[in-house]
């Protein structure tokens, strides 16, 4: 039977945890910077892995710097990503991705050995190619950022223990710089 823990380490085998302190991280993720940019690249990665570690990539989504909020609280991680406007081209397709995960065809199945998969990775553009931080397996809603306004804003809700900041390993980069050449 899938452990669906034992997927969310597969990954980020190549980074070593934490040599920064993590509330640093979070603080250099979040809002906007003196030009009015967000300051991180996003990450969403939907897919199904099953028993074999084998992943079937549903779909990728890249998006350039918009305005985040990420807070630790006791139990839970909260990330909520601002988009600004219920019909940005990248609320659209986020949303859209998380939707087509949420069908019951792609429900973990323990017969089947299956285990649906969400990933939501963030690099703060100060600590870019430095550090990021990962999660997995989050429960999201779509939420409005105005009082009585349209949904823009994708709130992702992570166990403590699914959210984590990495430091890049330079070294992993070197060796298959060394491989392709």
């Amino acid at each position: 039977m899938i452990n669906c823990e034992r997927v969310s380490t597969l990954e980020y085998t190549e980074v070593s945890k934490k040599s920064m302190k993590e509330k640093e991280l979070f603080c250099a993720a979040s809002g906007r910077d003196d030009y009015g940019v967000g300051r991180s690249l996003i990450r969403l990665e939907t897919k199904i892995v099953d028993g074999d570690n084998e992943e079937s990539i549903l779909r990728e989504t890249f998006v350039d710097y918009p305005e985040i909020t990420l807070f630790r609280g006791g139990r839970f991680v909260m990330a909520d990503i601002k988009f600004g406007d219920s019909l940005n081209v990248d609320y659209v397709n986020m949303r859209a991705q998380l939707l087509e995960l949420m069908v019951p065809q792609n429900s973990r199945d323990e017969e089947e050995d299956t285990c649906p998969v969400t990933v939501l990775t963030i690099m703060p553009k100060e600590y870019m190619g430095e550090y990021f931080i990962c999660g997995m397996h989050p429960a999201w809603s779509f939420i409005s950022s105005k009082v009585d306004g349209a949904n823009d804003t994708i709130r992702f809700i992570f166990n403590n223990e699914d959210i984590h900041s990495y430091e890049v390993d330079s070294e992993v980069f070197e060796k298959e710089d060394e491989k392709e050449d």
